[in-house]
C-alpha cells in the first residue's frame, strides 16, 4: 500500500493496493484499487480522473539498441459508482475508491504507470511480471504418430528430428514439420540391425550414434 499527498487545496491521500501491483496473467483481467483518505484516515470523496497504462519492457539484443522499448497500452478505469458509457468514458461522480482494469496480452516484465489527475503517484511505474496463460501451457502444437514404442530423440544440424523406436528396432527420420523423410533398421544382430534401440545422438559431420541391447552402432544420417 502507497501514499501520496495529491494537492494543497485538497487534504487527502491516495493509496493503491491489489495484486494487480506485483504481478498478472496473460489474457486475465486484473484490478488494482486507488482509496483516498483524509488526515484521519476516513474515505474521501473527490471527482478525480484516473487512468493507467501498461508497458512492456523489451530485451535489447543488438548493442546499439536501448535497452527497454515502451509499448503503452491504455486500460479501462471505472469509479465504484458509476459505469463508463459511450458518452463518457470517464466517470467524473465524487467517489472514494477507484477501481482500475487491465487485461495483459504478452507475457513478461511490465511497468504499470497509474495517474490520477494527470500526476504519477508516488511509487508509479510499478515492477509486474506477467505470467503465460496456465490454460495455454501443455497446449499440442504437433503430433507425430504411428511411431512405435519412441524412446531418444535428437535433432541434427539439418534441423530433422531423429527418433529410436524401442520396440521397432529402427531409426524413423522427421523433418521440422514432422513428416517423415525415412526409416531404417531392423530386428537382429548383424551390423546395419538393431535390437531395442534407445539412446541417440549426433556428430557435427551428420553421423548417428545408437545404443542398443548390447551393442553401440554408428550410422551416417544422409543417403
Amino acid at each position: 500500500m502507497l501514499q501520496q499527498q495529491l494537492g494543497e487545496k485538497y487534504s487527502y491521500t491516495c493509496q493503491v493496493s491489489g495484486p494487480g501491483l506485483t504481478s498478472a496473467t496473460v489474457n486475465h483481467p486484473t484490478h488494482i484499487l486507488v482509496q483516498l483518505t483524509d488526515c484521519s484516515g476516513r474515505p474521501y470523496s473527490l471527482p478525480l480522473n484516473v487512468t493507467a497504462q501498461l508497458e512492456l519492457v523489451l530485451k535489447a539484443t543488438p548493442t546499439n539498441t536501448p535497452e527497454a522499448t515502451p509499448i503503452c497500452l491504455p486500460v479501462v478505469t471505472v469509479t465504484e459508482e458509476t459505469m463508463p458509457t459511450s458518452r463518457s468514458p470517464w466517470s467524473k461522480k465524487p467517489s472514494s475508491q477507484y477501481k482500475v482494469s487491465y487485461t495483459p496480452v504478452s507475457r513478461g516484465q511490465h511497468k504499470l504507470h497509474v495517474q490520477v489527475n494527470d500526476r504519477e503517484i508516488n511509487g508509479s511505474p510499478f515492477t509486474l511480471t506477467v505470467y503465460p496463460d496456465p490454460r495455454q501451457l501443455g497446449h499440442p502444437v504437433r503430433t507425430v504418430t504411428g511411431l512405435d514404442q519412441p524412446y531418444g530423440m535428437v535433432f541434427n544440424s539439418h534441423q530433422e528430428m531423429i527418433v529410436s523406436e524401442r520396440r521397432g528396432h529402427r531409426l524413423s527420420i522427421f523433418d521440422i514439420r514432422g513428416q517423415e523423410i525415412r526409416t531404417f533398421g531392423s530386428h537382429g544382430d548383424s551390423p546395419d540391425q538393431m535390437e531395442h534401440p534407445t539412446g541417440i545422438a549426433t556428430d557435427d559431420t551428420h553421423n548417428i550414434y545408437v545404443s542398443s541391447e548390447h551393442k553401440l552402432q554408428k550410422f551416417t544420417s544422409r543417403v
